[in-house]
């Protein structure tokens, strides 16, 4: 039996006014930004959305425990496993100003179950729900991308 290693941290890329085709483009562009785990988050404004500096992230309510929830029912999937299937799945999440996760959508996949299986983890970070992100003491509506690792090792 094969082990493996799931790295899942919250990490963010700009996405204002682009079409899904180039989503991906972008995505690769900034590679380098998701290596240094910086985190790029997108604040909903009159204008749509813009970077902003965040006084304060959205974080999952709960903290360790929360994470525990979030896991416990993911599994590295077999078919996956079995052709040897590795890489990045990135979610694109909107949290709004009272914590609730407003959408997710896949932005990039690696097929082989690991898409579904990631989004089902980011569906429980929804029933969880969030601390919402905080600009002034005012909490505010942001989005960014939540990438899921898949690695055999």
């Amino acid at each position: 039996m094969k082990s493996f290693v799931l790295l899942f941290t919250v990490m963010t890329v700009a996405l204002s006014s682009i079409s899904c085709s180039k989503k991906v483009a972008v995505l690769e562009e900034k590679e380098n930004d998701f290596q240094k785990n910086e985190t790029i988050y997108e604040v909903w404004t009159a204008n749509g959305y813009e970077v902003k500096q965040l006084d304060t992230k959205p974080v999952l309510k709960g903290g360790e425990m929360s994470n525990r929830l979030v896991y416990k029912d993911f599994r590295y999937p077999a078919a996956a496993r079995e052709n040897g299937v590795g890489g990045r799945v990135e979610i694109l999440v909107v949290v709004n100003e009272f914590g609730f996760l407003e959408s997710m959508e896949l932005i990039k996949g690696i097929g082989s179950g690991c898409d579904e299986e990631s989004l089902k983890a980011v569906q429980n970070m929804q029933e969880i729900g969030f601390e919402p992100a905080i600009i002034s003491g005012i909490p505010v509506k942001v989005r960014y991308i939540i990438p899921v690792i898949f690695k055999l090792g």
